[in-house]
């Protein structure tokens, strides 16, 4: 459920005509934390951590980036 509630930031950053407001920073922090629950996931064989952070590590990013290019 986490990754869905990035959706309307993620729609925001990438169809808005600027991403003001939108913090990149935070959301590079917020992907960076992932990563370290990704790792916890890989060392401890849980596929459900695994898999949750994975995703949104990617929905992070996306948003992160959009935060900076736009």
């Amino acid at each position: 459920a986490a990754p869905l509630s990035n959706i309307p930031q993620l729609v925001k950053v990438w169809t808005a005509p600027t991403a003001e407001g939108v913090s990149a920073l935070s959301w590079f922090a917020y992907a960076a934390l992932s990563v370290m629950w990704v790792w916890y996931g890989i060392v401890k064989h849980d596929k459900p951590i695994l898999l949750m952070n994975s995703a949104l590590f990617c929905m992070q990013t996306s948003i992160a980036v959009g935060a900076v290019l736009r």
